[in-house]
Protein backbone atom coordinates (compact mmCIF):
# COMPACT_ATOMS: atom_id res chain seq x y z
CA UNK A 1 0.00 0.00 0.00
CA UNK A 2 3.03 2.30 0.51
CA UNK A 3 4.39 1.88 -2.64
CA UNK A 4 1.01 2.45 -4.62
CA UNK A 5 0.37 5.53 -2.44
CA UNK A 6 4.02 7.05 -3.33
CA UNK A 7 3.46 6.44 -6.60
CA UNK A 8 -0.43 7.87 -7.27
CA UNK A 9 0.70 11.06 -5.15
CA UNK A 10 3.49 11.34 -7.52
CA UNK A 11 1.49 10.93 -10.63
CA UNK A 12 -0.99 13.21 -9.26
CA UNK A 13 1.18 15.99 -8.11
CA UNK A 14 3.03 15.66 -11.77
CA UNK A 15 6.37 14.99 -11.01
CA UNK A 16 7.32 12.41 -12.95
CA UNK A 17 10.83 12.84 -12.73
CA UNK A 18 10.77 12.02 -9.01
CA UNK A 19 8.49 8.96 -9.54
CA UNK A 20 11.46 5.76 -8.75
CA UNK A 21 12.04 7.85 -5.25
CA UNK A 22 8.16 8.29 -4.52
CA UNK A 23 8.08 4.17 -4.92
CA UNK A 24 10.68 3.84 -2.84
CA UNK A 25 9.82 6.17 0.10
CA UNK A 26 6.47 4.77 -0.24
CA UNK A 27 8.17 1.25 0.72
CA UNK A 28 9.50 2.54 3.00
CA UNK A 29 7.10 4.53 4.88
CA UNK A 30 4.56 2.13 4.57
CA UNK A 31 5.87 -0.58 7.25
CA UNK A 32 6.13 2.40 9.85
CA UNK A 33 2.73 4.11 9.20
CA UNK A 34 1.38 0.14 9.45
CA UNK A 35 3.47 -0.50 12.36
CA UNK A 36 2.14 2.22 14.31
CA UNK A 37 -1.85 1.89 13.47
CA UNK A 38 -1.60 -1.56 14.46
CA UNK A 39 0.41 -0.64 17.81
CA UNK A 40 -2.36 1.87 18.54
CA UNK A 41 -4.89 -1.11 17.60
CA UNK A 42 -2.99 -3.20 20.04
CA UNK A 43 -2.80 -0.99 23.02
CA UNK A 44 -6.52 -0.28 22.60
CA UNK A 45 -7.88 -3.75 21.93
CA UNK A 46 -4.90 -5.61 23.80
CA UNK A 47 -4.59 -9.33 22.15
CA UNK A 48 -7.45 -8.69 20.36
CA UNK A 49 -6.49 -6.89 17.58
CA UNK A 50 -9.48 -5.91 15.14
CA UNK A 51 -9.65 -8.64 11.87
CA UNK A 52 -10.06 -5.37 9.51
CA UNK A 53 -6.91 -3.87 10.08
CA UNK A 54 -5.65 -3.98 7.01
CA UNK A 55 -8.94 -2.35 5.44
CA UNK A 56 -8.40 0.43 8.38
CA UNK A 57 -4.72 0.70 6.78
CA UNK A 58 -5.35 0.72 3.38
CA UNK A 59 -8.19 3.61 4.03
CA UNK A 60 -5.97 6.06 6.19
CA UNK A 61 -3.54 5.38 3.55
CA UNK A 62 -6.18 6.68 0.51
CA UNK A 63 -6.68 10.19 2.07
CA UNK A 64 -3.54 10.94 0.91
CA UNK A 65 -3.68 10.67 -2.76
CA UNK A 66 -7.86 12.54 -1.68
CA UNK A 67 -6.18 15.22 -0.26
CA UNK A 68 -3.86 16.19 -2.57
CA UNK A 69 -6.89 15.58 -5.67
CA UNK A 70 -8.83 17.70 -3.31
CA UNK A 71 -6.50 20.60 -3.20
CA UNK A 72 -5.32 20.22 -7.06
CA UNK A 73 -8.90 19.96 -8.26
CA UNK A 74 -11.38 22.02 -6.49
CA UNK A 75 -11.49 24.76 -8.73
CA UNK A 76 -13.80 22.73 -11.14
CA UNK A 77 -17.07 23.81 -12.10
CA UNK A 78 -20.10 22.60 -13.06
CA UNK A 79 -22.24 19.64 -12.06
CA UNK A 80 -20.80 17.05 -13.87
CA UNK A 81 -17.10 18.40 -13.24
CA UNK A 82 -18.45 18.39 -9.25
CA UNK A 83 -19.49 14.59 -9.50
CA UNK A 84 -15.92 14.05 -11.17
CA UNK A 85 -14.56 15.88 -8.34
CA UNK A 86 -16.12 13.86 -5.58
CA UNK A 87 -15.56 10.34 -7.47
CA UNK A 88 -11.80 11.25 -7.57
CA UNK A 89 -11.83 12.31 -4.09
CA UNK A 90 -13.30 9.15 -2.72
CA UNK A 91 -11.38 6.98 -5.19
CA UNK A 92 -8.23 6.53 -2.96
CA UNK A 93 -10.22 5.61 0.30
CA UNK A 94 -12.46 2.91 -2.13
CA UNK A 95 -9.05 1.27 -3.46
CA UNK A 96 -7.84 1.14 0.11
CA UNK A 97 -10.73 -0.59 1.57
CA UNK A 98 -10.59 -3.08 -1.65
CA UNK A 99 -7.57 -3.76 -1.23
CA UNK A 100 -7.31 -3.81 2.41
CA UNK A 101 -10.70 -5.91 2.57
CA UNK A 102 -8.80 -8.62 -0.13
CA UNK A 103 -5.74 -8.81 2.46
CA UNK A 104 -8.02 -9.33 5.90
CA UNK A 105 -9.56 -12.44 4.24
CA UNK A 106 -6.33 -13.80 3.83
CA UNK A 107 -5.66 -13.04 7.39
CA UNK A 108 -8.55 -14.32 8.77
CA UNK A 109 -7.73 -17.88 6.59
CA UNK A 110 -4.45 -18.16 7.83
CA UNK A 111 -5.83 -17.87 10.97
CA UNK A 112 -7.92 -20.88 10.49
CA UNK A 113 -5.19 -22.27 9.06
CA UNK A 114 -6.61 -22.96 5.38
CA UNK A 115 -3.81 -22.02 3.34
CA UNK A 116 -5.92 -22.97 -0.48
CA UNK A 117 -8.11 -20.29 0.48
CA UNK A 118 -5.99 -17.62 2.13
CA UNK A 119 -3.13 -17.81 -0.44
CA UNK A 120 -5.22 -16.82 -3.58
CA UNK A 121 -6.42 -13.95 -1.55
CA UNK A 122 -2.73 -12.75 -0.24
CA UNK A 123 -1.42 -13.36 -4.19
CA UNK A 124 -4.53 -11.45 -4.70
CA UNK A 125 -3.98 -8.54 -3.21
CA UNK A 126 -0.15 -8.04 -3.75
CA UNK A 127 -1.02 -8.46 -7.40
CA UNK A 128 -3.51 -5.38 -7.54
CA UNK A 129 -1.21 -3.71 -5.63
CA UNK A 130 2.04 -4.24 -8.00
CA UNK A 131 -0.92 -3.68 -11.09
CA UNK A 132 -1.38 -0.03 -9.60
CA UNK A 133 2.17 1.39 -9.58
CA UNK A 134 3.22 -0.09 -13.37
CA UNK A 135 -0.59 1.69 -14.16
CA UNK A 136 0.91 4.52 -12.68
CA UNK A 137 4.23 4.31 -13.88
CA UNK A 138 2.75 4.00 -17.56
CA UNK A 139 1.08 7.20 -17.05
CA UNK A 140 3.73 8.88 -15.38
CA UNK A 141 5.67 10.55 -18.33
CA UNK A 142 5.68 14.08 -20.29
CA UNK A 143 2.92 14.82 -23.17
CA UNK A 144 3.35 13.07 -26.16
CA UNK A 145 6.52 13.43 -28.39
CA UNK A 146 4.05 15.14 -31.63
CA UNK A 147 3.02 17.32 -29.17
CA UNK A 148 5.74 18.59 -27.89
CA UNK A 149 7.11 19.10 -31.06
CA UNK A 150 4.62 21.27 -32.29
CA UNK A 151 5.22 23.25 -29.88
CA UNK A 152 8.85 23.18 -30.02
CA UNK A 153 8.58 24.20 -33.55
CA UNK A 154 6.57 27.24 -32.48
CA UNK A 155 9.33 28.42 -30.03
CA UNK A 156 12.09 27.85 -32.56
CA UNK A 157 10.62 30.20 -34.98
CA UNK A 158 9.26 32.75 -32.32
CA UNK A 159 13.04 32.50 -30.90
CA UNK A 160 14.48 32.82 -34.25
CA UNK A 161 12.05 35.88 -35.07
CA UNK A 162 13.27 38.25 -32.66
CA UNK A 163 16.79 37.74 -34.42
CA UNK A 164 17.22 39.76 -37.78
CA UNK A 165 19.93 37.22 -39.40
CA UNK A 166 17.34 33.90 -38.04
CA UNK A 167 13.82 36.02 -38.93
CA UNK A 168 13.43 34.24 -42.43
CA UNK A 169 14.03 30.85 -40.78
CA UNK A 170 11.91 27.85 -42.13
CA UNK A 171 11.89 24.60 -40.26
CA UNK A 172 10.64 21.93 -42.92
CA UNK A 173 10.84 18.96 -40.67
CA UNK A 174 11.12 18.47 -36.92
CA UNK A 175 10.97 15.09 -35.51
CA UNK A 176 11.54 14.11 -31.46
CA UNK A 177 11.46 10.82 -29.37
CA UNK A 178 10.91 10.45 -25.75
CA UNK A 179 14.15 9.98 -23.73
CA UNK A 180 13.06 9.53 -20.57
CA UNK A 181 9.77 10.80 -18.54
CA UNK A 182 10.17 14.20 -18.99
CA UNK A 183 12.66 14.57 -21.60
CA UNK A 184 13.10 14.73 -25.42
CA UNK A 185 15.75 14.23 -27.99
CA UNK A 186 15.53 14.76 -31.62
CA UNK A 187 16.23 16.87 -34.64
CA UNK A 188 15.18 19.70 -36.93
CA UNK A 189 15.76 20.21 -41.01
CA UNK A 190 15.58 24.20 -41.10
CA UNK A 191 16.82 26.90 -43.88
CA UNK A 192 18.36 29.72 -42.59
CA UNK A 193 19.17 32.28 -45.24
CA UNK A 194 18.72 29.83 -47.98
CA UNK A 195 21.00 27.65 -45.94
CA UNK A 196 19.48 24.15 -45.17
CA UNK A 197 21.01 23.07 -41.63
CA UNK A 198 20.58 19.73 -39.25
CA UNK A 199 20.17 20.46 -35.92
CA UNK A 200 19.94 18.21 -32.99
CA UNK A 201 17.69 19.02 -30.29
CA UNK A 202 17.15 18.49 -26.97
CA UNK A 203 13.83 19.21 -25.08
CA UNK A 204 12.68 18.88 -21.22
CA UNK A 205 9.41 19.55 -20.43
CA UNK A 206 9.18 21.64 -17.12
CA UNK A 207 5.23 22.26 -16.22
CA UNK A 208 3.79 23.95 -18.80
CA UNK A 209 7.16 25.40 -20.02
CA UNK A 210 9.77 23.55 -22.39
CA UNK A 211 13.69 24.06 -22.26
CA UNK A 212 14.93 23.78 -26.01
CA UNK A 213 18.67 23.16 -26.82
CA UNK A 214 19.93 23.24 -29.98
CA UNK A 215 23.25 22.79 -32.17
CA UNK A 216 23.98 22.71 -35.50
CA UNK A 217 25.15 18.89 -36.56
CA UNK A 218 28.01 19.99 -38.91
CA UNK A 219 29.93 22.53 -36.57
CA UNK A 220 28.30 21.87 -33.33
CA UNK A 221 27.61 24.89 -32.23
CA UNK A 222 25.42 25.75 -29.31
CA UNK A 223 22.55 28.09 -29.01
CA UNK A 224 19.69 28.11 -26.25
Amino acid sequence: MGAVVGSACCWLAGEFHFFGPAVVIGILAGPIVGTLIGFMERKTRGELVRPDIATIIGIVYGLLPALLIFLGLNSLSGRFSGYLFLGAIFAGPMIGLVLGGILDRAFEEYQRQTWGVALPFAVTGVAVCVGLVCLFDALAYGPDPKEVGRKTEALLISEWSKSPNNREAVIHNLTLVRKDRMSYTGFADATFSGRRQRLLLEVVVEGEMLEVSWSSEPEGEHDR
